[in-house]
């Protein structure tokens, strides 16, 4: 043990030794250059610095970053991919010097030094003499002050001195103060190349605590003159961020240690500012916003648009998986938030009206708190992707003529496909369901050992427009069961099975004129024991 604690001693005082010869003009100055914004609440920031080598090859920053995740904290220098690096924590002594006024006959002897001085003390005995020093003991306070004059050196005791005079009595003082605080250090070592030699250095590293949230808005005439605009709103609670080039990705990457901290770092656990900062958009929203959890809602589809065409989008490139919408210069403090125009494009919109509906359902009919009818249809727009990169998700403000008519999310949609974002309960459209037994035929089926009875079955939809505007109604029909006979321009698709019995769809899509009444129909075959 002894042995161990004598080959450690020196070298924890070679190290200690190492930092302090390290000059003032081998610390960089690091400048922020780039931050490439994630939706999940990480961001790739790129910084770089100069500075002079030291005798040794190194240079240093105190600029260390908290929240660097493990594996992404690189550095290089001089055509080098990758340099070595060191962190420590350092005591770091720092020296302030203020001018202020001096307060007492002490600060006044201090800020006068070196000056001709009437100086009287409470018997009103005065000397004209210059202040030659001040004697302090090693905790720097002067009890005597040294005086000059024709007469020589005289002694006085400080606290028997009342009053100062001069012509040029200086009533300022210089004060300084020295204070050590522990910080983190990292050095970076370039070897014996660069001893004494300016260097460049390029950072980068992965980080928790910048966030961006798209948010849309649609506006017009929501016909054939219509408008959907896309800005970034930016939440940094991760570090200052001046003049640098900020770019906002749509799309999450998969970065399997994003939630370890790296060593270099310094730091245990990361530590989720952002969540504490802005909870909502953590938790609320955070997951609706992940293209990877987007699930389309009834009605949507995501087919090819005929009439897809290229829109300018300058500002945003696909990058494999990702889009990347390129920013500009700018400066954003922690804690800051901004918003960033993304692009503006003009679209038709399509007013659609759906519906969906499952079978076996009750023939009753369902009811809300007041004892109506409850009203299932939605009314919705069908927006065309017809620029050059995807939507991302983001939540969609709806404005006709800058009249709102509500929010909804908007999904994610390809280039060239179509989506639908809900914006409220048709009133004006009414719909009944009823699920009505044709045939029944018991053992009909023997399966894993059990016998089931065939069941013939009639689901029938009818659906009443009671606007004054044809409309086009979108009906989705679920079945559990083998669909057969659906009404005229249904369309039956088969989902695979659930047991014993198949899973199909069926869709409809009519058009109804003002007060028209129409009814849709199709048999399904199930199996039950």
């Amino acid at each position: 043990m002894k042995s161990l604690i004598a080959l450690l001693i020196p070298m924890l005082t070679m190290c200690a030794a190492s930092s302090e010869r390290t000059g003032k003009n081998a610390e960089l100055e690091l400048k922020t250059e780039r931050v490439v914004v994630f939706k999940d609440g990480y961001a790739l920031v790129v910084k770089s610095g100069r500075a002079v080598a030291d005798p040794e090859g190194r240079v240093f920053t105190d600029d260390v970053p908290d929240r660097a995740t493990l594996g992404s904290f690189w550095a290089s220098a001089q055509g080098k991919s990758a340099i070595a690096m060191r962190a420590e924590w350092v005591d770091r002594k720092r020296t302030i010097s203020a001018r202020g006024p001096a307060l007492s006959i002490l600060d006044l002897l201090r800020a006068n030094r070196g000056k001709m001085l009437r100086l009287v003390r409470p018997d009103n005995v005065a000397v004209e003499a210059k202040v030659l020093e001040l004697l302090e003991d090693e905790s720097q306070t002067a009890t005597l002050v040294v005086l000059e004059n024709e007469a020589g050196r005289t002694v006085w005791p400080i606290v028997d001195i009342r009053t100062i005079n001069g012509a040029r009595v200086d009533t300022q003082l210089e004060r300084t103060t020295s204070t050590v605080t522990h910080v983190k250090r990292l050095t970076f070592e370039m070897g014996d190349a660069a001893k004494n030699e300016p260097v460049a250095i390029r950072l980068f590293y992965f980080t928790e605590g910048v966030r961006w949230v798209p948010t849309y808005r649609l506006d017009g005439d929501l016909e054939k003159n219509s408008e959907l605009v896309l800005q970034g709103e930016l939440l940094n609670e991760a570090e200052p961020i001046e003049d640098a080039v900020i770019d906002l990705v749509a799309g999450v990457p998969s970065f399997k240690m994003k939630s370890v901290p790296s060593p270099l770092s310094l730091e245990q656990v990361l530590r989720s500012a952002l969540a504490s900062a802005a909870p909502g958009l953590g938790g609320q929203i955070g997951n609706q916003l992940s293209n990877a959890n987007f699930q389309y809602r009834a009605g949507d589809d995501v087919g090819l648009s005929p009439s897809a065409r290229d829109l300018d989008l300058a500002s945003a490139s696909g990058e494999s998986d990702l889009t990347v919408y390129h920013g500009r210069r700018m400066s954003l403090p922690k804690g800051g938030r901004l918003t960033m125009p993304l692009f503006a494009t003009k679209l038709e919109v399509r007013h659609v009206f759906t519906l969906e509906a499952s079978f076996p359902s009750s023939n009753a009919p369902i009811a809300d708190p007041t004892g109506m009818e409850q009203n299932k249809i939605w009314h919705q727009l069908e927006l065309t992707n017809l620029g050059v990169i995807p939507w991302t998700n983001g939540p969609v403000l709806m404005m006709k003529n800058m009249l709102p008519l509500g929010q909804d999310m908007l999904g994610f949609t390809p280039k060239g496909c179509k989506t639908r974002v809900p914006v409220t309960v048709a009133v004006n459209l009414r719909s009944t369901v009823k699920d009505t037994e044709l045939s029944r035929r018991p053992n009909a089926m023997l399966w894993n050992k059990t016998s089931y009875a065939e069941i013939r079955m009639k689901s029938t939809i009818k659906i009443t427009n009671a606007s004054d505007q044809r409309v086009t109604q979108l009906v989705k029909v679920h079945v559990a069961g083998r669909a057969e006979n659906p009404s005229t321009g249904g369309k039956i698709a088969l989902l695979g099975s659930a047991g014993v019995n198949p899973r199909s769809e069926i869709e409809y899509e009519i058009s109804l004129d003002p007060n028209e009444t129409r009814e849709l129909s199709a048999e399904y075959v199930s199996y039950a024991y």
